[in-house]
């Protein structure tokens, strides 16, 4: 059976997008998802998620601001980078599929 790796998210954009150009010219977006979730406690956890799109996820993700509520489909990656002071890191990030903001309905004004 071959394992299955996909995530669906909603949350609210945190960060303040920021695009980049790799060496081979792919565009790449960047962004913090902040995804709020209750416990039975009644306390809420808040988790900061972050998220990359490339090709296609940079043209959908492009028009996004702070603040907007957001539904994000894609995977879990694993990625490895050597950060600025020469030391070699890595992270967990959700790599997009699809994102789109979110309207809210029958939310009084």
């Amino acid at each position: 059976m071959a394992d299955l790796n996909h995530i669906t998210l909603t949350g609210t954009l945190d960060q303040i997008l920021f695009t980049r150009r790799s060496e081979a010219g792919l565009s790449w977006l960047s962004f913090s998802l902040k995804v709020r979730e209750s416990r039975q406690s009644g306390a809420t956890f808040t988790l900061f998620v972050p998220v990359e799109c490339y090709g296609a996820g940079v043209d959908q993700a492009q028009d996004l601001s702070a603040g907007d509520a957001l539904l994000v489909a894609g995977k879990l990656e694993w990625s490895a980078y050597t950060a600025k002071r020469s030391e070699r890191t890595s992270r967990r990030a959700v790599l997009v599929r699809m994102v789109r903001i979110l309207e809210p309905t029958g939310v009084p004004v």
